[in-house]
């Protein structure tokens, strides 16, 4: 109860019933941060290692580099592919429709990428 007696109990629990409403409303409607990472992280995981120990994490920056390495192998648009689709975020759907193939075709390709930079990690010697 308030510190004051409302005039109308209905009109007081109405408000607060409302009020309740709307926040329920809002936090089931709300987006959560990096919403669309988990999909992205969980495509990699096969094929980059997850940090579990103090070493690995000390290890990430030379697994940045060999990454990187390893981009910079690949023809342009291979590249460009790879960021925008593991960097950016940018959905399946969409950089298929800017590229003028299908879904599934483009997937296949994204596939291929993930397993190529898997043998190169393998070949330099990280464990996968």
């Amino acid at each position: 109860m308030p510190p004051q007696r409302p005039g109308s109990l209905r009109a007081y629990v109405g408000a607060i019933i409302r009020n309740l409403s709307i926040s329920r409303y809002r936090a089931s409607r709300a987006q959560k941060r990096f919403g669309g990472a988990e999909v992205l992280l969980s495509e990699l995981a096969d094929c980059v290692p997850a940090p579990e120990s103090v070493q690995r994490t000390v290890e990430a920056g030379e697994l940045g580099q060999l990454i990187s390495d390893w981009l910079a192998g690949l023809d342009g648009e291979s590249r460009a592919l790879f960021i925008r689709r593991y960097w950016n975020g940018d959905a399946v759907r969409d950089l298929a429709a800017e590229l003028n193939v299908r879904p599934n075709a483009l997937t296949k390709r994204l596939l291929r990428l993930r397993e190529a930079l898997r043998r190169f990690l393998e070949k330099e010697g990280v464990d996968v």
